[in-house]
């Protein structure tokens, strides 16, 4: 087994995080290999997991695959034995099986059983032990369990930097997803510079037009949007948008992502026109590529209707102070 490489997340980010917009699509958080997809369940693969729910398809396909992980882990306890490295990577992707599903009892339980027999059995400066600690911050993460979720992650960051060096990809990760944490928990002052840092180290590490460097500067731009720098954020998204058109194709997901994170970026910017059309295109495009049910395209829609009804109500206040200011001009015997 080994550890997998860097990774991205699709995040949505739910009305009551934020007044108008609905969900705000972003790639980041943490870097979950261009899996946006689900998780994998082959033997002797970890899947380094973080918020495993992210960019899953209709539930329909969850309600398949948890059973099918449920049977596996079973069977390889029963064959292998429980504490067989295959057998730790079953319950590793089970527990991933059940975020994905929105189950975060059972996730972090299984993430915490995972590590403890993980450490037990590798060692715990093993790869596979790194991964383990860094999917059950993770799934505090989902659970909004923040005051544990943190320290974890810095934890991670510093023994994975340790026992496999800074420059390796997966310390880039950790790198990533500590930054991630830190935006959620709020703190913006150390999440952007460790963002720019991730950015940074990652385009000289791997190359500036590398798929995890494209997540890294889409994940920059996401930091510099919750923090208010729209000047930077705006930038950062359309060269990521323009780069990953060319990369991955006008229909991948992580395009119609990033797409759509610069939509509302336009949307903040104040910009409702520019946004408005690029939600549409983007929407339209999703339905075509993913379809209706998928969770990128019940985002991206819900986003677009949120900036429509945000155009109209601004519409409508247009039309009420104009009609409050002919009614000033009638009453002194002016002309509009």
């Amino acid at each position: 087994m080994r550890f997998p490489p860097l990774r991205v997340r699709m995040v949505a980010l739910h009305l009551e995080r934020r007044a108008i917009p609905g969900h705000l699509l972003r790639l980041p958080r943490h870097l979950v290999s261009e899996k946006e997809n689900a998780v994998t369940g082959h033997h002797g693969h970890w899947c380094l997991r973080c918020g495993c729910s992210d960019h899953g398809g209709p539930a329909g396909d969850l309600g398949r695959a948890v059973p099918l992980f449920e049977q596996t882990l079973s069977d390889t306890v029963r064959v292998l034995g429980k504490d067989h490295p295959d057998t730790l990577t079953a319950r590793n992707n089970l527990a991933c099986a059940y975020e994905s599903a929105g189950d975060l009892g059972r996730a972090v339980r299984l993430f915490e059983q995972t590590l403890s027999d993980t450490a037990r059995v590798l060692g715990k400066d093993h790869p596979d032990t790194l991964t383990a600690r860094n999917n059950l911050a993770c799934a505090y993460e989902s659970a909004g369990d923040l005051g544990r979720a943190v320290p974890l992650f810095e934890q991670t960051l510093s023994d994975t930097a340790r026992v496999l060096g800074k420059d390796h990809p997966d310390t880039l990760t950790a790198r990533n997803n500590l930054a991630s944490a830190y935006e959620s928990a709020g703190d913006l002052g150390r999440a952007v510079p460790l963002f720019e840092q991730t950015l940074s180290d990652t385009a000289r590490v791997l190359g500036k037009d590398h798929p995890d460097t494209l997540t890294a500067r889409n994940n920059l731009a996401y930091a510099h949007q919750s923090a208010g720098d729209l000047a930077r954020a705006i930038p950062l998204y359309e060269q990521t948008a323009n780069a990953r058109a060319q990369l991955l194709g006008e229909d991948h997901p992580s395009t119609l992502t990033t797409r759509n994170n610069l939509a509302y970026a336009y949307q903040s910017a104040g910009d409702l026109s520019r946004a408005i059309s690029l939600f549409e295109q983007t929407l339209s495009d999703a339905v075509r590529v993913l379809g209706d049910n998928h969770r990128l395209t019940q985002a991206v829609r819900c986003a677009h209707l949120a900036a429509r009804a945000l155009k109209a109500v601004e519409a409508a206040t247009m039309r009420g102070t104009c009609t409050s200011a002919r009614g000033r001009c009638v009453s002194h015997g002016d002309s509009c």
